[in-house]
């Protein structure tokens, strides 16, 4: 699990969704996932159960 960078504590797992058409999408041009030849098709969302900041992750 990832670490607040704010509150030095364990963030927790949720979900996430869009709604609609609306899509989070990332560029990952001349990234290290486009270096590697692959793409990011997936996001993994972390709170922070004590300041409540919510950050995703690609898989």
């Amino acid at each position: 699990m990832p670490i607040c960078p704010d509150c030095n504590v364990s963030m927790e797992t949720v979900e996430h969704q869009t709604f609609g058409e609306e899509r989070i999408s990332l560029q990952t041009e001349g990234g290290l996932l486009s270096a590697l030849g692959l793409s990011a098709e997936y996001l993994n969302s972390y709170l922070c159960p004590d300041c409540r900041l919510v950050r995703f992750y690609a898989d």
